[in-house]
């Protein structure tokens, strides 16, 4: 016995073949749009966020520690004695584009929206589309 849904499905099939078969433009469409990774800002490998980074040239100066349980800090460099920028370290999530930073208390501090993530840099705008940032991963202290 034929299923209703298997009816259905057949007769979607057929439709789909016939529209590609006189358009190869709908074809191509078709296996861009559905292709894993074609949404480049969707695919963001968070691995890669884990170090400490800085803007360019300051990671003598001042660093943010991203580690891979979710913790984010904030170093400073004051002759050459490195001191927290703030007391407890706060967490960030993941979320489409980017992450949310979140002060020790659980209150959300900033959203960071990544344009490019590699293992040496990090591009992004901040919270209510500031400039694009970019740091970079520095050296182990």
């Amino acid at each position: 016995m034929v299923k209703r849904s298997q009816i259905s499905n057949t007769a979607a099939r057929m439709k789909l073949r016939k529209l590609i078969g006189s358009n190869p433009v709908i074809l191509a469409l078709l296996l861009t749009s559905f292709t894993p990774g074609a949404n480049a800002e969707t695919q963001i490998n968070y691995k890669l966020l884990v170090g400490e980074w800085s803007p360019p040239g300051q990671c003598n100066h001042s660093r943010m520690v991203y580690t891979a349980d979710g913790y984010v800090q904030g170093l400073w460099n004051s002759n050459n004695q490195w001191s927290k920028m703030f007391s407890t370290p706060g967490t960030y999530k993941p979320i489409p584009q980017g992450f949310i930073i979140y002060n020790a208390d659980g209150a959300e501090f900033r959203r960071i929206y990544i344009k490019k993530l590699t293992t040496s840099t990090l591009h992004f705008n901040g919270s209510n589309n500031t400039a694009e940032e970019i740091h970079q991963k520095c050296p182990t202290r």
